[in-house]
């Protein structure tokens, strides 16, 4: 047997999470949150800076200053996808195509969405429980075989990990249950 498909998933655990936290809180404090309550057009319910940000020529300081904190896991990240047998030798690196701060208080969700044809996108765990929050939920491009029923993956995530994963990806945020915030950074490399 062989595979003819794969999808490269990458998922890397943050040194030092205490501090690196810390920082990452900071930054979070200077975002640009505002409340999204639509289902149809701005997928879900919960606090994003994502349309503030979106289409601007040059990012906020403190989404520049967050990328600086997670240089070395999106270095880490690129050498990694270079290293695979199907990627282009030629290839050097991604850019920055977007960056955002995201915050799901009690029963607030995030729809099914993906980020675009092209490039990865990434989700980094802030502040996160994961006995009382759910990971990011990922919907197989293609059915069971024998069924053709859609099929899911649901990295176990902790607070302090940081996921890359293809932007043309479907996925979502399952509704939070829990009165503790669930906050992530988010961003696409294209």
């Amino acid at each position: 047997m062989q595979t003819i498909f794969e999808i490269p998933f990458f998922h890397y655990k943050i040194n030092n999470w205490k501090e690196t936290k810390k920082e990452l809180l900071k930054e979070y404090s200077n975002s640009f949150l505002q409340k999204i309550e639509n289902d149809k057009i701005a997928g879900g319910y919960l606090y994003t800076d994502f349309f503030n940000i979106v289409g601007t020529q040059e990012p906020p300081v403190y989404i520049r200053k967050t990328i600086d904190v997670l240089s070395v896991y999106i270095d880490k990240f690129h050498a990694d996808f270079k290293s695979l047998d199907f990627v282009d030798k030629n290839f050097q690196r991604f850019t920055l195509n977007c960056a955002w701060f995201q915050k799901q208080e009690e029963n607030m969700h995030h729809i099914v969405h993906n980020h675009g044809s092209i490039g990865f996108s990434s989700v980094c765990y802030i502040d996160y429980d994961k006995e009382k929050h759910s990971s990011t939920v990922f919907l197989s491009p293609y059915g069971e075989f024998t069924t053709g029923n859609t099929t899911y993956f649901q990295p176990e995530v902790e607070e302090g990990d940081i996921i890359f994963f293809p932007s043309f990806l479907n996925h979502f945020a399952p509704l939070n249950t829990s009165e503790d915030n669930r906050v992530i950074f988010s961003f696409n490399l294209r």
